[in-house]
């Protein structure tokens, strides 16, 4: 995911006509600080976390073949943007992830 989708992304969340918690807009902007394959795994892991959702709590879930190859697509390109990152940055990123307020 690009720049210009991650911005979307956090103007989504930090949209005035929603009800954005200040988790929701600490993460719209914290985000920023990393490297862009940690920025584009972060993006990716938060979406396909909705399918992975979807498919373990809605009885009514239904992919298609060529829709989960897709995901499985989007998923090794976020570890590989990930492990592109470097591994000092990489290490941040998860001591962040690791103690930030839920």
């Amino acid at each position: 995911m690009g720049p210009d989708q991650l911005l979307r992304s956090a103007q989504r969340q930090a949209d005035p006509n929603g009800d954005p918690t200040q988790e929701d807009l600490r993460r719209a902007v914290s985000v920023a600080r990393y490297h862009q394959g940690l920025q584009d795994f972060a993006v990716t892991f938060r979406s396909l976390q909705e399918y992975r959702h979807q498919a373990d709590y809605s009885p009514r879930a239904d992919f298609a073949q060529d829709q989960v190859s897709a995901i499985i697509d989007r998923a090794a390109s976020a570890m590989a943007a990930f492990n592109a990152a470097p591994q000092d940055e990489r290490r941040r990123f998860i001591v962040y992830l690791a103690l930030r307020r839920r």
